[in-house]
């Protein structure tokens, strides 16, 4: 522990040290900034303490503290050159930045107090879950992305491109949400809608292309382009329902044509056969007629 002020409240502790008067190192190897490292007592201050205490915060990330070596000497050695080992691949980028920023050799690029530290790692904890959904979604549009453009084949589950790209979209949202300030969430939505748009216009969905379009900013290139294709689109496809339902018409005129005419000659057909049953009829009366009159006269002496 040193001084490093020379407030009131200091003068009856004359057994601390005080921090200008340091001119050896001192301090936990392991864990020196540089400037306890090299004993640079008018360089010791409150950005020191940033630095100790970025030093257990990269420990609980890494499970081990940010220097070792063979010996004494030699961490000392490292702590004053100011080398420190990378943080794991896995941790949380975010944290990973707080801490970077608190084992920085150059203390004007720490966070200026204790106080500020705290507020970063409290901002974390408080928007980690938010950094989660929107890390969740950004991978997933790349996957689908990819599957549209045919680089792969994804949609085991029974949903199509278009369904998870509403999901995708949905993700962002809550991210933001959750944390308005979030400085990727709103790219990656607007990313999102933009793709969901292009999709809807090859599909030949205008309605969805100028919905997803319509979200974008107003200051996006593509939004104009966007709404513009979509309502060209939309003409296209009245004027093909118009013509469609033009040629149904033709269709169903021409089918009810052929209908009364194949109607007309079946009434045709019958009366000619109730005419062709009539006279035939008749005829055989005649001839039963003329048979019996032969007969009589057959029998008259």
């Amino acid at each position: 522990a040193a001084v490093v002020d020379d407030r009131e409240q200091w003068k009856d502790q004359p057994g601390l040290p005080r921090a200008r008067e340091i001119s050896r190192p001192i301090g936990t190897p392991s864990y020196m900034s540089p400037e306890l490292a090299t004993g640079d007592g008018p360089n010791i201050g409150v950005h020191t303490d940033v630095y100790l205490l970025g030093g257990i915060l990269f420990e609980l990330l890494s499970g081990q503290p940010p220097r070792r070596g063979a010996d004494v000497m030699a961490i000392v050695k490292q702590a004053a050159e100011g080398v420190v080992p990378p943080p794991p691949a896995d941790a949380p980028d975010w944290l990973v930045s707080v801490v970077v920023r608190c084992l920085d050799r150059d203390p004007a690029r720490r966070p200026p107090t204790v106080i500020d530290l705290r507020d970063a790692v409290i901002h974390w904890l408080d928007t980690r879950e938010s950094r989660r959904i929107t890390a969740d979604a950004f991978r997933r549009l790349a996957r689908i992305r990819a599957e549209i453009a045919g680089l792969a084949v994804l949609g085991t589950d029974g949903e199509g491109p278009g369904e998870r790209l509403l999901e995708v979209i949905g993700a962002f949202s809550q991210a933001q949400r959750l944390w308005p300030d979030h400085p990727t969430a709103a790219e990656g939505e607007q990313d999102a809608r933009r793709l969901s748009a292009e999709r809807a216009l090859s599909r030949g969905e205008p309605g969805l292309a100028e919905a997803q379009a319509l979200y974008l900013p107003a200051d996006d290139p593509d939004r104009d382009a966007l709404i513009a294709a979509a309502e060209a689109l939309r003409r296209d496809v009245d004027r093909t329902r118009r013509q469609t339902r033009s040629l149904r018409r033709g269709f169903v005129v021409v089918a009810a044509l052929l209908l009364l005419t194949a109607v007309v000659g079946i009434v045709l057909i019958e009366l000619e056969r109730i005419e062709a049953k009539r006279a035939a009829d008749a005829a055989a009366e005649l001839l039963d007629d003329a048979l019996r009159r032969l007969d009589e006269q057959s029998q008259t002496p």
